[in-house]
């Protein structure tokens, strides 16, 4: 009886090796696919993470340029208000010119009129002279007066565009 259990204890130990064998191969199996698989997800996890760091990068990028181009639009828009200011400046100017002159043609007008007789030759060249002279004095004083505001004018956008410059430079410096 002994020998006998000892016999089934032999068996037992035996069908234990041989299922623990496969057992333990699952195991191992299983094991090296987990691995496989960790291998790949952490592969995936960190092309996903360089993905992410370039697509960050991408967006700082395009923020600085979206700032740049606000800053741009801005100083565009400051000029362009700047323009129409003095286009309307420039157009009272205009006006101004013209009142003057209807003005010098009426003096004439009515000089005649009051005299009753036509105006001798000399007189009208003389009245025409004298007019000739104020308009030339007023229309260089409005010329004058234009350079100057056109030199004003350049002046400001030459430092719109310089601060624009500086905000460029300035933001470059700092995606560096």
């Amino acid at each position: 009886m002994t020998r006998l259990q000892s016999v089934e204890g032999q068996l037992k130990e035996c069908s234990r090796i041989r299922t623990a064998a496969p057992v333990s191969e699952l195991s191992e199996r299983r094991d090296f696919e987990r691995t496989s698989v960790n291998c790949e997800l952490a592969e995936k996890l960190r092309s996903c993470e360089n993905k992410s760091t370039s697509l960050g990068v991408k967006n700082r990028e395009l923020r600085r340029e979206v700032v740049v181009l606000q800053a741009e639009n801005e100083a565009l828009r400051r000029q362009r208000k700047i323009d129409e200011d003095t286009l309307v400046d420039l157009q009272k100017l205009v006006d101004e010119c013209k009142q003057k002159e209807h003005r010098l043609l009426e003096k004439i007008a009515a000089r005649e009129l009051a005299t009753g007789t036509l105006l001798r030759e000399d007189e009208f060249l003389e009245i025409i002279r004298s007019s000739q002279q104020q308009l030339r004095a007023f229309y260089e004083d409005k010329i004058s007066t234009m350079q100057d505001e056109m030199d004003r004018f350049y002046s400001h956008a030459s430092a719109c565009i310089r601060e624009k410059n500086a905000i460029i430079d300035t933001l470059k410096s700092e995606s560096i």
